[in-house]
């Protein structure tokens, strides 16, 4: 996903990160910059780009000061919301992810020890739905049809993330779950590129 502007909408809200001036954590599980935006205020924010990592975790880059010199760093978007909303972690605490490790949003992030968040993973685990080149293809035919991503998520009991991927041709790139002229469908519509190529798994 691209750097965009944000119209500001009621349904939005924005927190600031703390040691990380400009940058603000949103309702819906992203970050945002003030940063080149006029007077520096909250509107009009831009939205970050965001990258998912090997680990399956969704990464963005921020300017940040260190050992004197200012760049960019790489830094995990759970992290960043977690202590926008529910304060700095202590030294013993994780970000725990009461649903899917991809849903960033503060009401399913919580600080908690390394057992909470691994017994969060072995419930997760249980809770997979393994998708089909047959699933996908639905899945596909669904989104050529209009449906967004969420809608089909809740349908087949999986994240938006991993319809996202799906739709991208990030993963599930088979003959037999991709539509015919789905690949022409796509650089016309979606114009995004897959992101990622690793299986889908809900845990």
């Amino acid at each position: 996903m691209s750097d965009q502007e944000v119209t500001p909408i009621p349904a939005l809200e924005v927190r600031p990160i703390p040691d990380h001036l400009g940058y603000y954590a949103g309702s819906d599980g992203h970050i945002y910059s003030s940063k080149g935006c006029g007077d520096g205020g909250l509107h009009p924010l831009v939205r970050l780009s965001e990258h998912p990592g090997n680990n399956g975790y969704f990464y963005a880059s921020l300017s940040t000061l260190r050992n004197g010199k200012r760049g960019p760093q790489k830094i995990t978007v759970h992290k960043l919301v977690c202590t926008a909303w529910h304060g700095v972690l202590k030294p013993n605490q994780e970000v725990r992810h009461l649903s899917h490790k991809r849903d960033n949003r503060p009401c399913v992030l919580r600080p908690g020890t390394r057992g909470q968040n691994a017994y969060d993973n072995v419930r997760q685990k249980k809770q997979t739905i393994k998708l089909s080149p047959r699933l996908a293809l639905e899945i596909r035919l669904m989104v050529m049809d209009g449906f967004d991503y969420l809608t089909i998520g809740k349908l087949y009991g999986v994240s938006y993330h991993t319809v996202y991927y799906i739709a991208e041709l990030a993963t599930w790139r088979t003959r037999a779950a991709i539509p015919k002229g789905y690949r022409d469908w796509q650089r016309l519509h979606l114009m995004r590129g897959a992101v990622a190529d690793e299986p889908v798994s809900e845990g």
